[in-house]
């Protein structure tokens, strides 16, 4: 007996030591969303979806802030979709990775319809929402590197996955500094969250009718047809008055292919007049591009290309300053 207890000891004592080992090289390769919870408390964030995620930059928003005064470091917290739309997880993933010492801060909030919305038969249904049984909502933990909460309760893979990725990044830094990629696609979280995801070898061609598959597959799908939630809506209304004790708020709806506006507005054909109450509601802006004429580049008419990311990024930031000259 004593024998098997000093055995099972020493195999916790390993397994611990290993999972402590790999925790350790967890990073922007892991997965797209750990570095967001791996990082400490933000005094700047831009908050909401995909494209968000993936369209806005925090480096560009500093860069050109920075150039006028005005002293920002911003933080890319938006996630996607199914993990963020605005509800009481989110919502309590914001509360957390405030930093409350700062009254002075800048907070971009990413709308579309879907991140008020939720599966049409009850909308407000908050014990089936669809985040629930996601990252955001099984985690207490938002700040801190190594992030065991996350990596126990939130990420979506076995561990050893985090040196695979490890192994897989080392392969493709290899290959890439040789040239030797034909195709395929890398992805990495920066430090300041911003997600990006790098297609090799693709051309205009390939995005576009990458981008027609996915229109299609978005008009025609069944599980996209979401109905309006009052309950996210009051939460969104929830966020902007607690970011307003920090700083200055935005809200921003942000550019998409003309054929994925006309179905989010075919959706949701008050979805902008239900922004401009809100913003008067609680004296914020709401910045509208999809009314803008469009000369962005997408990767499937959703998201941006990276050259389009970085001209939006310095756009928005342009669209703000002027909003602080009034």
């Amino acid at each position: 007996m004593k024998s098997f207890l000093i055995k099972s000891s020493i195999l916790s004592i390993v397994i611990l030591t290993l999972h402590f080992g790999l925790a350790q090289l967890a990073d922007g390769y892991s997965d797209p969303y750990y570095i967001k919870v791996a990082s400490p408390k933000q005094t700047s964030l831009i908050v909401g979806a995909s494209r968000a995620n993936v369209g806005i930059m925090p480096s560009i928003l500093d860069s050109v802030f920075n150039a006028h005064h005005l002293k920002t470091n911003f933080f890319n917290y938006a996630f996607a979709n199914t993990v963020s739309p605005y509800g009481n997880a989110y919502y309590k993933a914001i509360v957390e990775k405030i930093d409350k010492k700062n009254k002075t801060g800048m907070f971009i909030l990413s709308v579309l319809p879907m991140t008020i919305s939720s599966l049409p038969n009850n909308p407000n249904d908050v014990e089936n929402f669809r985040e629930n049984k996601l990252a955001l909502a099984n985690i207490s933990h938002f700040n801190g590197r190594p992030n065991y909460d996350y990596l126990l309760n939130g990420y979506e893979y076995g561990w050893g996955n985090i040196i695979l990725k490890k192994i897989e990044n080392n392969m493709f830094n290899y290959l890439q500094k040789n040239k030797k990629i034909k195709k395929g696609v890398w992805t990495y979280v920066h430090k300041d969250g911003w997600f990006e995801m790098k297609y090799f070898f693709s051309d205009s061609a390939f995005f576009k009718k990458r981008t027609e598959q996915e229109i299609e597959k978005l008009i025609n799908s069944k599980t996209n047809k979401y109905k309006f939630s009052e309950v996210r809506y009051n939460y969104l209304a929830k966020t902007i008055n607690y970011l307003k004790n920090y700083g200055n708020v935005y809200i921003v709806r942000m550019p998409v292919h003309q054929k994925i506006i006309e179905y989010e507005n075919k959706q949701m054909p008050n979805f902008d007049s239900l922004m401009h109450q809100l913003a008067k509601e609680n004296n914020v802006s709401y910045l509208n591009f999809t009314t803008l004429p469009q000369k962005y580049l997408y990767r499937d008419g959703n998201h941006f290309r990276k050259v389009s990311a970085i001209k939006f990024s310095i756009n928005l930031a342009n669209k703000i300053l002027n909003h602080l000259k009034r």
